[in-house]
């Protein structure tokens, strides 16, 4: 009885796009962002990404937690559709819909499996993971003058601490 409970129910789900969509839906309109890697089980409420960039044994968790974060990007058969929409794009040939560009994580230098996502050198790489939000439309943002010399002042303030940064 439970199998057949289950079928119906797997009968009801769009594989495309769910159900509840925008104000719908748990996130709303917001576009969620998330980390990569994440913390171990035992420091889960934790952000932090700490280690010591001298000792291997030390950062070899978050090299592990990305290599399996990334491992659907090197074999496309991983991904869902075993990566038959998976299309080779370019900023003059985007994805037609359905389709997915294909993405080498091996040009992601010093990001890469090779480099040991450049841990060892206390550089560590952290991918940003953003939630896809359906159907997300943009919304442009007119700036007017006031705004536009408000964002000129704040980028000073910044390109400033960049520079003492730097030193």
């Amino acid at each position: 009885m439970f199998t057949i409970m289950l079928w119906v129910f797997f009968q009801t789900l769009n594989t495309q796009e769910p159900r509840w969509k925008l104000e719908s839906s748990l996130i709303g309109t917001n576009p969620g962002m998330g980390f990569r890697p994440h913390p171990p089980g035992e420091n889960v409420e934790s952000t932090l990404i700490w280690y010591n960039g001298s000792n291997s044994e030390n950062f070899q968790y978050w090299i592990d937690a990305l290599n399996s974060f990334l491992e659907v990007y090197r074999k496309p058969g991983l991904t869902p559709g075993r990566g038959q929409n998976i299309y080779n794009c370019d900023y003059d040939r985007p994805p037609s819909r359905g389709q997915v560009c294909d993405v080498d994580v091996k040009n992601w230098h010093p990001c890469t499996k090779e480099n040991s996502f450049n841990y060892h050198k206390s550089g560590p790489c952290i991918f940003l993971k953003l939630n896809k939000i359906l159907p997300f439309l943009v919304e442009f943002l007119v700036l007017n003058h006031w705004n536009l010399s408000r964002v000129r002042q704040e980028l000073d303030v910044f390109e400033k601490f960049d520079e003492r940064m730097n030193k």
